[in-house]
């Protein structure tokens, strides 16, 4: 009789922590906004330069975060470094540092840092430029 009460205590013990951990996010309410951190790419004396592709990593595991070819607004020299889609790999409530390379003919013409954050709902930038210089 003691071993089958044992088991059962067991076997309550074991099912008695199923909740799922949801998180600090699980009781927030995000907006439908979508977050892009954009930079704009000029060249040394303020005209528009335009590359083959802008890429974003992630300095500390080398994870390509964005890349892109085109300006992430129509007409306009505006390229994003992160989106709310990179959420996922931005740290919550902690900082990620990021890498924005711009290429031009097989080769990258230029880099800046970033430090970006996330919260539940949206990417944000702690530091870096706004105007990103080629040379």
């Amino acid at each position: 009789m003691r071993y089958i009460l044992a088991f059962l205590f067991t076997g309550f013990l074991f099912t008695s922590c199923t909740q799922k951990d949801t998180g600090a996010c699980s009781d927030v309410v995000c907006t439908e906004d979508f977050a892009m951190i954009n930079v704009l790419l000029q060249d040394s004396v303020g005209n528009a330069y335009v590359p083959d592709k802008v890429e974003t990593f992630a300095i500390s595991t080398g994870a390509l975060l964005h890349e892109s070819t085109t300006p992430s607004i129509p007409n306009t020299n505006y390229y994003t470094v992160v989106d709310d889609n990179n959420k996922q790999a931005i740290q919550s409530f902690a900082f990620t540092y990021v890498e924005f390379r711009v290429t031009k003919n097989s080769m990258v013409v230029k880099k800046d840092s970033f430090i970006m954050s996330s919260n539940c709902c949206h990417v944000f930038k702690q530091a870096g430029v706004d105007t990103v210089v080629v040379k």
